[in-house]
């Protein structure tokens, strides 16, 4: 297929298009909005189909991919081509190595031999992370709810970090459940995933950013009270 040809002969008949196949040695075939040509062996003549290319048409795919429909009736037949840096059936995997992403780090292991293995370690894992952070956090909630612990910032900075310690470890518990449902696909559905990974991607950045901000606040307190307030 060749794009400029096609362009070229947009406003040709088919019946010229022989043309294209004595000028074009190298050339098989070819198209228009409106047929699909072949170029005989010897390239004296060429033969047209009447063709509509908006039946091989499909958006199934994510990041720039293309997307190349297979049988006309199933809807779910069909193949992207990703980009550089990009993989998976939608290309819906970013492996661009200036940036580090959970789809990086575990997309070999979730297709390797003991994917078995990796599958119940990402599931299993993170949920006992947040069993076991979930009484200690809410002991911390407990104790720095108490009006002493809140008369200054370092307390209230405490009780928060408390909170979206345990709010991000749910997010990472259900990205790495997500990310392994979706690499192994035991549920496709190209629009629901992508919105939850996004969704959830968001929130566990942004809830990791807010922690770290809310560690240097409690680093900047306490060296100001150390410094001019005599550790009071």
């Amino acid at each position: 297929m060749l794009n400029k040809s096609a362009q070229l002969i947009s406003n040709y008949s088919p019946i010229k298009y022989h043309h294209f196949c004595l000028n074009n040695t190298d050339l098989f075939c070819f198209r228009d909005d409106f047929y699909l040509c072949i170029c005989s062996e010897n390239h004296s003549r060429v033969e047209c189909f009447r063709y509509d290319s908006k039946h091989d048409q499909c958006s199934h795919c994510l990041a720039g991919g293309r997307c190349l429909k297979g049988d006309q009736v199933k809807s779910t037949d069909f193949i992207c081509l990703c980009p550089p840096c990009h993989s998976g059936t939608h290309c819906q995997f970013n492996s661009n190595s200036f940036a580090f992403t959970l789809d990086q780090l575990f997309f070999i292991d979730l297709i390797s031999i003991n994917r078995k293995a990796i599958v119940r370690l990402l599931i299993i894992l993170p949920l006992v992370l947040f069993l076991l952070a979930l009484p200690n956090n809410l002991f911390s909630i407990v104790t720095f709810r108490r009006q002493n612990c809140l008369r200054n910032g370092i307390g209230q900075y405490l009780l928060y970090m408390s909170i979206i310690n345990q709010f991000n470890l749910g997010f990472l518990a259900a990205r790495l459940i997500h990310l392994t449902i979706n690499i192994t696909e035991l549920h496709s559905d190209s629009s629901l995933d992508n919105y939850l990974c996004k969704i959830f991607s968001f929130l566990l950045t942004s809830s990791s950013r807010i922690v770290y901000w809310l560690a240097s606040l409690i680093a900047i307190e306490r060296v100001y009270m150390t410094l001019f307030l005599n550790g009071r």
